[in-house]
């Protein structure tokens, strides 16, 4: 398979299956209609599960949680593959499918947590019972993230000096670096450094909550709040 299929099948690993639900307030914030009667059938505020095949089921049962239970066994098997794959990718792309890798599973560790967290309160077909499912769930998504840490993280903070300051650990290994250059890069022009945090503060201010959620729902699940409000119309 090419990058691109390794990438995604790698991607679909993580996030299939996995238990969640969309936000009926959110929705109604992005699309400003009315959703009472879509959630009435069940479609916002209800848990679901995106199984292995891509589709989406309403949870009826606790029978349907069992694949939560098996997502370890999916993750690890992800784990060997991305071993697998820096041995035999070059170093840019394998740079590329293991940042990408940590943005999605990072996003997916926040909807998790979220639903672990508000479920008990916004979630209509909410049982007790599939409170330690939606536990497990986020715990699992966490103990992978360590694991891939293990395995790639002191590697990937070797790319991001390599990236940032253009030094590679072969050359601090042999000493072929200058001080100057280091210094250099932690010093970009006064005029720019002050923009950049203009702006990026501006952008901070301007995120809320609900945005954060609907850039997650669009990002890993992708919504597209375009098409639904061109249904309501």
């Amino acid at each position: 398979m090419g990058l691109n299929s390794d990438m995604q099948s790698l991607i679909d690993n993580i996030k299939q299956p996995m238990v969640f639900y969309l936000s009926r307030s959110l929705f109604e914030i992005a699309i400003k209609k009315d959703l009472k009667p879509l959630e009435d059938l069940g479609l916002f505020n209800s848990l679901v599960v995106l199984n292995s095949k891509g589709e989406t089921k309403l949870i009826s049962n606790a029978f349907q949680f069992a694949q939560v239970s098996e997502k370890s066994r999916i993750l690890k098997s992800n784990v060997f593959e991305l071993l697998e794959l820096r041995s035999k990718l070059d170093k840019k792309a394998f740079h590329y499918l293991i940042d990408e890798y940590f943005k999605e599973l990072n996003n997916l560790i926040i909807i998790a947590d979220t639903v672990r967290k508000e479920a008990k309160t916004e979630v209509n077909n909410y049982e007790s019972y599939m409170q330690n499912y939606l536990e497990l769930q986020y715990k699992t998504f966490k103990a992978h993230q360590e694991e891939l840490e293990g395995h790639f993280g002191e590697w990937k903070t070797w790319f991001e000096l390599e990236r940032v300051f253009k030094l590679s650990p072969y050359d601090l290994d042999k000493g072929e670096y200058k001080k100057s250059n280091i210094t250099n890069a932690n010093k970009p022009k006064t005029e720019t450094v002050n923009q950049s945090k203009t702006k990026s503060s501006a952008k901070k201010v301007l995120l809320n909550e609900d945005e954060v959620d609907k850039h997650l729902l669009e990002s890993v699940f992708n919504i597209d709040f375009s098409k639904i409000d061109d249904e309501k119309r």
